[in-house]
């Protein structure tokens, strides 16, 4: 079973992703949420995740921070960006990330 983390600090967004990816494939699919970085970093330190979906831009510390944690402490966790920005840069800086 894949551990799913959704983050983003807008509790419509992360509650409502969260409804829709809990009912995906509950059998190989556990999903859990975050409304903040901070807390996304609690939850790994807790447990495994295998996947992060999160928001890019959050107060306190971005999306792009918490992926470098992640990157550092938890190198197998996949991340995916979610963004409702049309700031080219920060996708840019998203894809440098990556490579």
């Amino acid at each position: 079973m894949y551990r799913l983390l959704i983050v983003d600090d807008e509790d419509i967004i992360t509650d409502g992703l969260y409804e829709v990816f809990n009912r995906y494939q509950p059998e190989r699919l556990d999903v859990c949420k975050a409304y903040s970085a901070k807390e996304a970093l609690d939850w790994m330190s807790r447990t495994r995740i295998d996947i992060v979906l999160t928001d890019i831009a959050m107060p306190g510390m971005s999306g792009l921070e918490l992926s470098e944690e992640i990157q550092k402490y938890w190198p197998r966790c996949r991340v995916v960006f979610l963004t409702g920005h049309s700031e080219f840069e920060y996708a840019y800086r998203a894809i440098q990330m990556t490579n």
